[in-house]
Parts: structure tokens; sequence; C-alpha cells
């Protein structure tokens, strides 16, 4: 017997609504419980807005943890804009290092923090504009491809050194040290950097290229953000780009190629919440089948479901969770993350 899409859409959002919208709540708390997170968004089309305007371009937003916390969060959240009003609120609460791409949405968020969180750009951002002159350039030897060589040359020493805190920044037990990785990074790549903000002023004093060109937009991107870029030093938790959010969001924008749209706003919203519980499952080396199967056969029976410690044992890293609902990914999928630093 078939089911049609309109009746399993209506299962999916009570299912949700009723019994894990606050899982997702308590997965939001232990995001928070780490002081790290990443940032990212996304447009997604939604064809009935509130409003009841015509289609109208939202965004789906994710915030997970580093690729180092001992348990891993994606947390998905669908909002109406791109407003920085919206991290501001999600974010209300949070103290520590917030790791984001080059969006001045972020900016507000940090300023009415008042220190309480700090921002981490990502130097994958910043190598990007001096790349893409390298690969559009047709003559490799004018003066503008050299200095931008220069530039990638020197960005890509602070990722050698990466890799190799990331190999040799490990205790006893293999666990990475942070406070080894701070000291390696304070000894090694701050140079770089200091060298790398040097040239970049260097360009922009001498005016080696015209005001609008891609050299002198990359060069301006790079020194406006000179502080934000730098901060990954203070702490050997902090990356070095914001790849994992890139990484996170990356199931959407692929997913969202074949469903192209989300027909109302609180389908969106129910997306999230299914994306945010499936995703950490995958995060955390679990078949996310088989422990979605679980998690909805146990927590049915959880009373009463707004007291958030009452779903603790149900968590993805949980010993709770059968054997049978673990994956061998888990791995292949950490491999994965570092490799697309590369």
């Amino acid at each position: 017997m078939s089911v049609v899409r309109k009746v399993l859409s209506d299962w999916c959002q009570k299912v949700f609504s009723n019994q894990l919208e606050n899982f997702c709540e308590l997965l939001r708390q232990e995001l928070f419980k780490y002081g790290h997170i990443h940032a990212d968004e996304t447009p997604v089309e939604v064809i009935k807005t509130h409003e009841g305007r015509k289609p109208k371009q939202q965004y789906m937003w994710v915030y997970s943890t580093t690729k180092w916390a001992p348990h891993q969060i994606r947390y998905f959240k669908h909002e109406c804009g791109r407003s920085s009003d919206y991290p501001l609120k999600f974010l209300k609460g949070f103290e520590g290092y917030l790791h984001t791409d080059g969006y001045t949405g972020y900016d507000k968020t940090v300023r009415e923090s008042r220190g309480k969180i700090i921002r981490c750009e990502c130097l994958v951002h910043a190598r990007r504009h001096f790349a893409d002159i390298l690969k559009l350039a047709k003559d490799k030897q004018n003066s503008e491809t050299m200095l931008a060589a220069k530039a990638v040359t020197l960005l890509d020493r602070v990722f050698v050194v990466e890799k190799e805190a990331n190999l040799s920044c490990v205790d006893g037990s293999g666990v990475r040290d942070p406070e080894k990785v701070k000291a390696l990074r304070l000894e090694k790549t701050k140079p770089i950097l200091d060298e790398f903000f040097i040239f970049c002023q260097g360009i922009k004093d001498a005016r080696c290229c015209l005001p609008k060109s891609r050299l002198s937009q990359g060069v301006q991107y790079v020194l406006d953000r000179s502080q934000e870029l730098m901060n990954f030093l203070n702490d050997g938790n902090c990356d070095v780009s914001n790849n994992t959010a890139e990484n996170s969001i990356r199931p959407f924008t692929v997913g969202r190629k074949n469903f192209l749209f989300n027909f109302t706003e609180n389908g969106a919203d129910v997306s999230a919440g299914y994306y945010t519980i499936i995703q950490t499952a995958i995060a955390n080396g679990l078949a996310p089948y088989k422990y979605l199967e679980w998690l909805l056969t146990e927590i049915s029976s959880v009373r009463p479901k707004n007291v958030l410690s009452n779903m603790s044992h149900l968590l993805p890293w949980s010993d709770k969770v059968p054997a049978d609902c673990r994956s061998n990914n888990l791995e292949d999928l950490r491999k994965a993350e570092t490799a697309s630093e590369d």
C-alpha cells in the first residue's frame, strides 16, 4: 500500500513535534557545553511562507562542534533569512570561540557578547582569494599573480604546521594535547602569519595593484580580519579553518539538489530537526537508520519529555546505544574531514 506524500509529511512532522523536538533542544544544550562552535549557512527556498507571499529564499544554518570534541554535534536550524539577529539569538548564552567564514552577519553576535565570544575566521577562505587569482590568470608571470603565489605559499606553510601539530602533539594515550598544539603554533605558525600580514600590508602601501583588482580585494579582506584570523593561536582546541561547518552542511546542500525546496516553513523547521539527529548520529559513528529506529522506540517511554535530562541516555555517544547501531564509518569520516583541508 502506497502512502501519499502529504500523509507521510504529516506523520514526520507529528513524530518530530511529539517525540523529537525536545531531544534536539538537549543536543543544543550539549553543544553549548563545549567552548568551540563552528557556524555556516546556506540558502533554501520555501514555497509557502507564513506571510502568504510568493516563494522566498530562506536559510539553513548549521552549528557544530570542532572535530576534536569528544562528542560530535551537528545542529541544523532553519531561519527565515540571513540577518545577524539569527546567530545572535541562537548563540545567546554561549561563551567561547566561534569559528566562521568572513560573513559580517556574525559581527553583531560577537559585539553584543561583550568579550564572551571570540571569533576565529577561516584561513582557508583567506587563501582562496589568492588561489583564485592563480586559477584564473592567463599570464602566470605578471606582478599580480606572482604576489598572489607568494601569499598562497605563506599560508600553505601554516597548514603544514597544522598537520605536524595533529601528528606530533599527542599525549601518551594518543589524544591530541591542546597545550602542545598551542605552544607549537606560537613557535612556528605565528611568525609565518606575522610575515603574511606584513607582506599584505606592503602590497597595499606600495599600491602594487589596481584598487578593485582581485589581489587588492584579497589583501583588504585579510587586513580587515587580521585579528580574527589570528585568534585561533590563543587556544589549542581552536581550528585553523571553518571546514568542519562546511563539511557538516554539505549533506544538506547535496540533498537540496534533489528536493529543491521546502513547501512550508514548518516543514523546513522539521527538516532541520531530522538533519540534526541524523548527521549527529553519523558524526558519532552510528548507522543513522538503526539509531533513529532505536531512538524512536526508546523515547516514546520517556516521561516527562520537557525534563531534558530524562533523555540523556539516548544521546548518540551514550553507552546505552545498542552495538548494532554502531557503524565503522567514524574513522573514515574523520579522515575525509582532514583530507578536505589539504
